[in-house]
């Protein structure tokens, strides 16, 4: 049965959880032996990597369950471009160019976390040009 993103997602943080309880416990228990910690600091690194390669294939899952990723890259980016062009706020076209910088790093590193990542905050960026929000009196 294959795993769902949010299945695979689930599956990183409960390792993370483990690698970080094994953190606290050596935090905690300075008195242990330095084979015995040795032993423990390797199997937190193991379930540290196990729970970065569950993160990439939770990230994977999330961009094999889009309709057409390329398109919405392609559309994503040529917004932020519009916006660039357009925008008088120098603060916002700086993160914008930031984000499609890491867009493209994370690109052809093949780097779907890094993908979703960029593309979430050029969204976000978008949203809130086209939405801001009333500023607070200080």
């Amino acid at each position: 049965m294959p795993l769902t993103t949010d299945q695979a997602r689930i599956i990183a943080d409960s390792l993370l959880e483990s690698a970080q309880a094994i953190g606290a416990y050596l935090h905690a228990h300075k008195d242990i032996s330095q084979d015995d910690r040795d032993k423990l600091s390797g199997q937190a690194m193991n379930l540290l990597v196990a729970s970065s390669v569950a993160t990439t294939a939770a990230v994977g899952l999330a961009l094999d369950s889009m309709a057409d990723p390329v398109t919405y890259l392609k559309s994503t980016v040529t917004e932020a471009n519009h916006q660039i062009k357009i925008l008088q706020d120098v603060g916002r076209v700086i993160e914008l160019v930031a984000n499609v910088a890491d867009l493209g790093v994370a690109v052809m590193d093949k780097n779907p976390g890094g993908i979703l990542s960029a593309l979430g905050n050029i969204s976000r960026i978008i949203a809130a040009i086209h939405n801001p929000q009333p500023q607070q009196p200080a």
